[in-house]
């Protein structure tokens, strides 16, 4: 195995290198199997015409590859109007290493993130091919060979391994290793630019309409799960008078927490628990009037749905009460073919990670007894925050984000740096200073992939980031409007 593919195993799974050898070792026979076979001179010539068919059926946008001293071009101009400004959709990818072709050959679903984390590419950017490809995905979608389908299938092997590790196991253990905080989680208050830019002001607005969705007012009962450092928890307590219990499964983040709430004079309206949502003591059966979770319904798995949503309504007051939550979600018409799929997402952002669609979600709601209020579309406001944390990753890289990985991982190599840089990306505002201080050192992270595959995904509805309101059957409140 080559030294940065070794580098690539380790920055990509070192979470799961702890957890899983034989699962590990899978994945780093696939790499290496790939780093021999991408030296077969007959099989890069075969690759890269097969996926150059492909690209030749593009019909929405300018792709422009650059690819061993040969320029060629792709598709047809498109203008796309989804961001709020007409503009035209183009892309170019310049090939580094001509094991690119062999890569995206044998794994189309994977093969060309893993070929950008391995620096065998260059793109311009990353959201405009994921447009392209999302616009084009009906076009491209028999973008399959014999091959790529074996390797898939063990992919897929891989990644249901995972998930029936972890499902099967306690769901703290999961999240530690992965940090769940929903991305409006602000860390310490010092972080803070002053005044608020844009982005902290759009995530104290979102709060703010949660809050109000939930009917919370003062002496309200509020349950927040998976409260992460506890920012819903401190405006509900502060701005509204409400009395909150605030779940984490992350040790780190109930310190983080904790500190955060003494500091603001509010230890005797915030409790911050770390527990998981199924451990919930009796006292808490209907005892809340407001039941919240942001972000956080993603990461609970498809077998724990139903459960999920019964506990919910366990706790909830039979009358007068709100369960709100927001939630990223995929299409009802995609909803088959996702569940069964093992994406980008699912395997290198959150193994074992299920997106649901609004007609599942609705199901499970019901099912637990409660009833739907409302629901909405996030979506637009979700394309801006992807690319703002984005601009926030690259800004603070040097300074924060590779100190703070060199003292997590000494043994941690420049290419793993540079692999670690083009994968993972901070998702909440960058609160390393802040965790030093506290001495909690995890990894804050998500996929730089991520943020344009989640800037193109939601900018073009491939997937949604919904906010839901669900109550019991016997309600007084007038819910309409808001």
């Amino acid at each position: 195995m080559s030294r940065v593919t070794s580098a690539y195993i380790r920055t990509v799974y070192s979470s799961i290198a702890k957890r899983g050898v034989f699962l590990t070792t899978l994945e780093s026979l696939i790499n290496s199997s790939l780093d021999i076979v991408a030296k077969i001179t007959s099989l890069k010539s075969f690759s890269k015409s097969t996926i150059l068919s492909y690209f030749k059926l593009i019909k929405y946008g300018v792709l422009t590859v650059e690819s061993d001293g040969s320029l060629l071009e792709f598709g047809e101009p498109y203008i796309l109007e989804s961001d709020g400004f007409p503009r035209e959709l183009k892309a170019s990818i310049k090939v580094l290493d001509e094991c690119f072709w062999i890569r995206l050959f044998m794994h189309p679903d994977f093969g060309f993130a893993d070929a950008y984390m391995l620096k065998l590419i260059d793109v311009d950017s990353l959201s405009s091919i994921f447009k392209m490809f999302i616009l084009n995905r009906k076009l491209l979608g028999e973008m399959k060979t014999y091959l790529a389908l074996l390797v898939h299938g063990i992919s897929h092997l891989y990644s249901c391994a995972i998930f029936d590790k972890e499902a099967g196991g306690h769901i703290g253990d999961l999240k530690e290793a992965r940090p769940i905080a929903p991305p409006r989680n602000l860390a310490d208050p010092g972080l803070r630019s002053v005044p608020p830019d844009d982005l902290e002001r759009g995530q104290m607005v979102k709060l703010h309409l949660i809050a109000k969705k939930a009917r919370i007012r003062k002496g309200s009962r509020v349950l927040d799960i998976g409260g992460g450092w506890g920012s819903f928890a401190i405006l509900a307590a502060k701005e509204y008078g409400a009395v909150v219990d605030t779940l984490t499964i992350s040790e780190s983040q109930k310190v983080a927490a904790d500190l955060l709430v003494a500091a603001q004079g509010l230890s005797e309206q915030i409790s911050v628990h770390l527990m998981d949502y199924r451990d919930m003591p009796p006292h808490f059966e209907n005892a809340f009037d407001a039941v919240i979770s942001i972000g956080v319904t993603e990461h609970i798995g498809f077998e724990f749905l139903n459960l999920w949503f019964e506990k919910i309504a366990w706790a909830m007051k039979p009358r007068n009460s709100f369960k709100v939550f927001t939630m990223s979600t995929v299409p009802d018409t995609r909803w088959s073919q996702f569940r069964g799929e093992v994406d980008f997402f699912r395997k290198y952002i959150y193994p074992g990670a299920a997106l649901s669609s609004p007609k599942t979600l609705v199901n499970a709601i019901t099912d637990a007894g409660l009833n739907i209020v409302s629901i909405d579309d996030l979506s637009p406001h979700y394309t801006r925050t992807a690319r703002e944390w984005g601009y926030r990753f690259a800004r603070n890289f040097d300074t924060h984000i590779k100190p703070a990985l060199e003292r997590h991982d000494p043994q941690i190599t420049e290419e793993g740096i540079e692999i670690f840089r083009r994968k993972w990306t901070c998702m909440w505002c960058l609160p390393f200073n802040f965790m030093d201080a506290v001495d909690a050192p995890f990894w804050f992270v998500c996929l730089l992939d991520y943020f344009a595959y989640c800037e193109g995904g939601f900018a073009l509805r491939c997937i949604y980031d919904q906010l839901f309101v669900a109550s019991p059957e016997v309600r007084e409140f007038n819910v309409f409007p808001l």
